[in-house]
C-alpha cells in the first residue's frame, strides 16, 4: 500500500496512464494553457475530460470507475479504502426502472429529518434566550412616555388634539374625573396621566402594545397592564354619564313641550332607540357568529338618547348576526344593564 506524506492513500497509476497524462498536459502548454507555472482551469479542464475519455474507465454518470470485477479485485487488494467507490452511483439500467417505479410519487415531508436540524433547533433556542433573557436595558430614550405627554400639553394645541383626538382641557378634567372617583392611578413608573394618554393613544390611532410600548418607553406588559386599568375606569365612569338626567322622567322633554306637532302627543315619549354596527376583531375561531348580514365581523350596539341629543343608555358587546329586536328584548328584562324605563303606566 502507498500512503503519502500526510497519511492518505496515494492514486496508483499504470505506466501507460503515466504517460499519457504527460502528453495531454504537453498539448495544453502548446495551446497556451499555462499562462504561469501551471495549468489555468480551462486547461485542468481538457486534460481531466480527455484523460477520461482515453482511458475509458471513468463513468460520469456514477463518478466512479468502469471496470471489470477481476480490475477491482486487483486495485482493493492493494488500496481496500477504495471499497467506497466500487458500487458508487447508480447503474443507469437500474436508474431507468427505479424512475418508472417513482416518478409520480410525491414527498410530503411528514417525517423528514436532517442533520441541519439540530442546529436549526438550537439558533432557536439561543434567539429565544437572548430575546427573553437579555438583561440589557430597551428602553433607553431620554423622551419618556410622561415627559412626552408633558411636552404636548405645554406646546401646541394642534399638536395636542392631533395625538390624543381631544383638547388639552377635556383632557384634563376626563383625568381629574377617573383619579378622583374611579380609582385610576400610576405607579412607581408612570403616573396617571400617562396611563390615561397611553389609553387614549392607543384607542385614537388603533395602535398595537408593540408600538406603544416603543413610544411610551415601557414593556409590552407594563402597556397592556395599565390599558386594561384605564378601561375599567372609563367603563364605571360610563356609568355615570351614559344616563338620564331626570330618572324618574317627570319634566316633558322642551323639544315636545314647545312645539304643537308633537305635544300632547309625545309628552310621554322620552327618548329614541337604534342601533348601529361597529367593526370588530375577533379571533379566527370566533368569528362566525359576528358576520353579520354586511358581511363583514362587527358588534351590533343598541344606544338610547334623549331629546337634548345625549346618549342616555348604551349598549354594547352583541354579535353582529344578533337581531336588534333580542338585543332590545335583553336589554329591558336582564336589571343588569339599568335600562332606562319609563315610569309605571307610561309605557
Amino acid at each position: 500500500m502507498v500512503k503519502t506524506k500526510e497519511g492518505g492513500i496515494a492514486a496508483i497509476w499504470e505506466s501507460s496512464e503515466v504517460m499519457l497524462f504527460c502528453d495531454l498536459c504537453m498539448a495544453e502548454i502548446v495551446l497556451g494553457n499555462r499562462p504561469t507555472t501551471h495549468l489555468s482551469k480551462e486547461g485542468w479542464k481538457n486534460v481531466t475530460v480527455k484523460f477520461q475519455e482515453q482511458t475509458k474507465r471513468w463513468d460520469s454518470t456514477r463518478r466512479t470507475i468502469d471496470a471489470s470485477d477481476e480490475w477491482w479485485k486487483e486495485r482493493l487488494e492493494v488500496v481496500p479504502a477504495a471499497k467506497k467507490f466500487r458500487y458508487a452511483g447508480i447503474p443507469p439500467e437500474l436508474e431507468e426502472k427505479l424512475y418508472i417505479m417513482f416518478n409520480e410519487v410525491v414527498a410530503t415531508g411528514e417525517n423528514a429529518w436532517a442533520p441541519n436540524m439540530v442546529n436549526t433547533s438550537v439558533c432557536m433556542i439561543l434567539n429565544r434566550n437572548s430575546h427573553y433573557h437579555d438583561k440589557t436595558p430597551r428602553m433607553t430614550s431620554s423622551n419618556t412616555g410622561d415627559k412626552w405627554v408633558g411636552e404636548l400639553l405645554a406646546g401646541h394645541p394642534v399638536r395636542f388634539h392631533d395625538n390624543f383626538r381631544m383638547s388639552k382641557d377635556i383632557f384634563l378634567d376626563l383625568l381629574h374625573q377617573l383619579v378622583l372617583s374611579h380609582g385610576l392611578q400610576g405607579s412607581r413608573s408612570t403616573t396617571a396621566r400617562e396611563v390615561l394618554a397611553i389609553t387614549i393613544n392607543i384607542m385614537a390611532h388603533n395602535m398595537t402594545m408593540r408600538d406603544c410600548s416603543e413610544r411610551f418607553q415601557h414593556s409590552t406588559e407594563t402597556i397592556s397592564r395599565y390599558f386594561s386599568r384605564c378601561l375599567a375606569a372609563l367603563i364605571k365612569l360610563s356609568q355615570d354619564l351614559i344616563a338620564p338626567v331626570d330618572g324618574q322622567f317627570t319634566d316633558i322633554p322642551a323639544k315636545i313641550l314647545n312645539d304643537d306637532r308633537y305635544m300632547p302627543y309625545f309628552k310621554d315619549c322620552i327618548g329614541a332607540i337604534d342601533g348601529t354596527h361597529v367593526d370588530a376583531r375577533i379571533p379566527v375561531d370566533e368569528q362566525v357568529p359576528y358576520i353579520g348580514r354586511h358581511g363583514y365581523t362587527s358588534q351590533n350596539i343598541m344606544a338610547v338618547c334623549d331629546f337634548n341629543m345625549t346618549f342616555t343608555f348604551v349598549m354594547a358587546g352583541w354579535e353582529g348576526s344578533a337581531h336588534d329586536s333580542r338585543i332590545f328584548h335583553s336589554a329591558i328584562t336582564d336589571r343588569r344593564w339599568n335600562f332606562p324605563h319609563p315610569p309605571p303606566g307610561n309605557v
